[in-house]
C-alpha cells in the first residue's frame, strides 16, 4: 500500500475546502450560460442588423488600422472568454470612436454582442433542421431561424467578410 505524503492530507482538505467554492462558480457560469442563451434566443434579427454589424465591424477593422495604439489599449481592456453582454458593450461604446461608428448604423452595442450570437444559434438550428433534427421549440428565435434559412447565402457572405474584419479589428 503506497503511503501519503506530508502533504498528502493538506492537499485533501485543500480541496475539500475548495468544493463549494467551485461548485458555486460552475454554477454562476451554468446561470450565466443559461442567461445569455435566453437573451440570445429573444433577441430578434434583421438582414438589416446583420448587414449593419458588418459595416460596423469592417468600420472598426479600418480605426484599428489607422491608430493601432487606441487599438491596442481597447484589446487589452476587452473581456477575454465568456462574459456577461452588458460588459462586453460597454467596452465598445466606451470607445467614442466607436460608439459613433454604432450610432451611425443605429446599432446600440447589446446588438453588437448579441448580433452573431443570435445568427449562430439560427444558423446552428436551421442546419440541424436541415439534417433531419427537431429544434427543441424555445431553444431558438423562430424569426431568426426563418432569417437563416431564408437568406443563408446572404448572411454566410456578411458574416465572412465580418471575420476577416474582426481579425483587423479585434486580433482574433
Amino acid at each position: 500500500m503506497r503511503k501519503l505524503s506530508a502533504l498528502g492530507p493538506t492537499v485533501l482538505l485543500t480541496i475539500l475546502l475548495l468544493l463549494p467554492a467551485l461548485n458555486s462558480t460552475a454554477t454562476a457560469a451554468e446561470t450565466g450560460m443559461e442567461e445569455l442563451t435566453r437573451m440570445v434566443t429573444a433577441y430578434e434579427l434583421s438582414l438589416a442588423k446583420v448587414e449593419a454589424y458588418g459595416a460596423v465591424l469592417a468600420g472598426i477593422g479600418d480605426w484599428a488600422e489607422a491608430h493601432p495604439e487606441q487599438a491596442k489599449t481597447l484589446r487589452a481592456r476587452a473581456p477575454k472568454g465568456l462574459t456577461g453582454v452588458d460588459t462586453a458593450a460597454a467596452v465598445i461604446e466606451s470607445e467614442p470612436e466607436l460608439k459613433s461608428l454604432l450610432d451611425q448604423h443605429q446599432l446600440s452595442g447589446h446588438d453588437f454582442v448579441l448580433i452573431p450570437a443570435a445568427l449562430l444559434q439560427a444558423r446552428l438550428a436551421a442546419l440541424g433542421e436541415a439534417q433531419g433534427r427537431t429544434i427543441t421549440p424555445g431553444l431558438v428565435n423562430p424569426k431568426n431561424l426563418a432569417l437563416a434559412k431564408d437568406k443563408a447565402e446572404r448572411l454566410d457572405a456578411i458574416m465572412h467578410q465580418a471575420a476577416a474584419d474582426r481579425v483587423r479589428a479585434f486580433g482574433r
